[in-house]
């Protein structure tokens, strides 16, 4: 039988063989949900309720987009991000990035999946977000997933600092359908 060990804000693969057909966990992300204590497969069985303290964040401004449905927000230190939106058949997505000074990298990015393009998109190494109503959004390279807050050694300091800013602001996030 696979083990699952917790592993806090990580996604988890299985892939422990011991006696099974290998294609049998090929994939199956699980993520760590605080509130109910396991590892779960979030658009199966979604994490509500989440049991993490409370942040500050009156001092925070919102970024809305009603294109992809969602509002997130973000520190002062967030001031002057670029969000740009781009759309594929596969899905939708809008990316979080600071230009000027600093090196053309997205930080991060929101995608936006359609009940249709999930089917295929929910295989993705994508860290789950939200879902509802057949829309499900995901994030895309949301810094810390692995450990990497230097975007794989291209963000500079000032990049790598709100990268690790990027856990709080994903707390953030609602839906604004």
């Amino acid at each position: 039988m696979p083990e699952l060990t917790a592993h806090p804000g990580k996604i988890v693969l299985l892939w422990k063989y011991r006696g099974w057909h290998p294609d049998f966990f090929q994939f199956r992300q699980y993520q760590w949900c605080e509130a109910k204590q396991k590892c779960l497969r979030p658009w199966e069985e979604p994490c509500a309720g989440s049991a993490s303290g409370a942040m500050d964040t009156s001092a925070w401004k919102t970024y809305r987009n009603d294109t992809m449905g969602f509002t997130i927000k973000y520190p002062p230190s967030w001031a002057g991000f670029t969000a740009t939106e781009a759309t594929t058949p596969a899905y939708s997505h809008v990316a979080f990035s600071f230009y000027g000074t600093h090196r053309p990298f997205e930080i991060f990015k929101i995608v936006r999946f359609s009940e249709e393009q999930w089917k295929t998109g929910k295989t993705l190494p994508f860290t789950f977000l939200l879902q509802a109503d057949g829309v499900t959004l995901v994030c895309d390279g949301c810094c810390k997933e692995g450990g990497d807050t230097k975007g794989g050694g291209q963000f500079d300091a000032f990049q790598q600092e709100r990268c690790a800013e990027v856990p709080q602001l994903l707390k953030t996030l609602q839906w604004s359908l």
